[in-house]
């Protein structure tokens, strides 16, 4: 069976999404050693040295918006009939019904759930009453929205909860005080994902580390992970940002220094202004670092009681960060559970992807 992932990246989407989409199918062709898996990526991207042997890639690049709409509606269905495929897995909210292999659609937010809704839904439905449709969702909140679009149909809608692939182990703490000595003169700190965050909501969040500081006297500093510096403004507010130097700015980290700086971190905030499962989120779990994430139940519908919620105000957040410095063994905790989650969710996703890609068997 030939199975081809698409994860060439769009300029809007988040670096590590994409990561995270190939870790995940990586972890997949480990337990499927009978597929074949083309991976299809920008010709950038840095294909790894000790990749599976069932594992292939094939490098595109669309030049520009225009031809990368030409190429995926009018070029992918050939180009996916020369590979052979019988299953074409996507995060683009594209559906293509001159494709002859069963398509996938990764619809994991609001906003795609919104473009989705452009789609023929009557189109889509015959498909999906035939299985050559189905959609991939990270939580039951979204698969209830996605389907109050569509009549019900049989295997429709897949609820697999995300992952990065195999269980990332908790540092040493050797390799913790190393990062700490690195980044922040070791000192403690918080993580902050400021990708996907607005310059109001990091306005927020800043405030809230300065009530923080303000109610406790400490030498707690942030460590920032800020992909665009032009956008979002971060290094004006700090120009005049009381505690500034208790605050380390990172622009640019692979995933395996993410992963390390994570797992140092006190604790992780990532306050999105979308719904979306950031890379971050499953990294922090997967380290023992405990979350504090937007108080919705999108968030919610993943991480349950595993994490702190927060509302996007000086007050709220400070509060989250006082109660995990405050209380020792609540963050002790919701550091164990977190890693407990992040478990089941890797066997969960081990048998969902079972039952999709041998549908025979079961």
């Amino acid at each position: 069976m030939n199975i081809v992932i698409d994860i060439v990246k769009s300029k809007s989407s988040y670096e590590l999404n994409n990561d995270y989409f190939h870790q995940t199918f990586s972890f997949v062709a480990k337990n499927h050693p009978s597929h074949q898996f083309i991976f299809l990526t920008e010709k950038n991207f840095n294909i790894p040295v000790e990749a599976a042997k069932n594992i292939r890639y094939i490098q595109i690049k669309p030049v520009s918006n225009i031809l990368s709409t030409y190429w995926y509606s009018v070029k992918l269905p050939g180009f996916l009939h020369n590979l052979k495929t019988d299953y074409f897995f996507s995060q683009k909210t594209i559906f293509n019904r001159k494709i002859k292999a069963t398509q996938f659609l990764y619809v994991e937010s609001a906003d795609h759930i919104r473009l989705l809704k452009k789609s023929s839904q009557k189109v889509i439905g015959n498909h999906s009453a035939e299985n050559k449709f189905h959609i991939i969702v990270p939580n039951d909140f979204i698969k209830n929205q996605v389907e109050k679009i569509f009549h019900p149909h049989h295997n429709l809608v897949f609820t697999i909860p995300p992952g990065i692939g195999e269980k990332t182990d908790e540092l040493s703490y050797i390799e913790k005080e190393s990062k700490k000595k690195t980044y922040t003169n070791d000192c403690e700190f918080f993580f902050f994902d400021a990708n996907g965050s607005s310059p109001e909501t990091i306005k927020e969040i800043l405030r809230g580390f300065s009530v923080f500081k303000k109610w406790q006297k400490s030498s707690m500093k942030m460590l920032i992970l800020n992909g665009d510096t032009q956008e979002n403004g971060l290094h004006s507010m700090l120009s005049n940002y009381k505690h500034k130097e208790d605050v380390v700015c990172l622009n640019t980290a692979n995933a395996d220094l993410q992963r390390k700086i994570i797992g140092s971190a006190y604790a992780a905030i990532i306050l999105p202004d979308e719904q979306k499962i950031y890379w971050t989120m499953q990294a922090s779990i997967s380290m023992g670092t405990v979350l504090i994430l937007p108080n919705h139940d999108y968030f919610r519908s993943n991480f349950s009681d595993f994490a702190l919620y927060a509302e996007k105000t000086p007050k709220s957040v400070a509060e989250k960060l006082m109660q995990l410095y405050k209380d020792e063994e609540l963050k002790k905790e919701l550091s164990r559970n977190g890693q407990k989650l992040y478990k089941q969710n890797l066997f969960q996703i081990g048998l969902l992807w079972d039952q999709i890609l041998t549908p025979e068997q079961k």
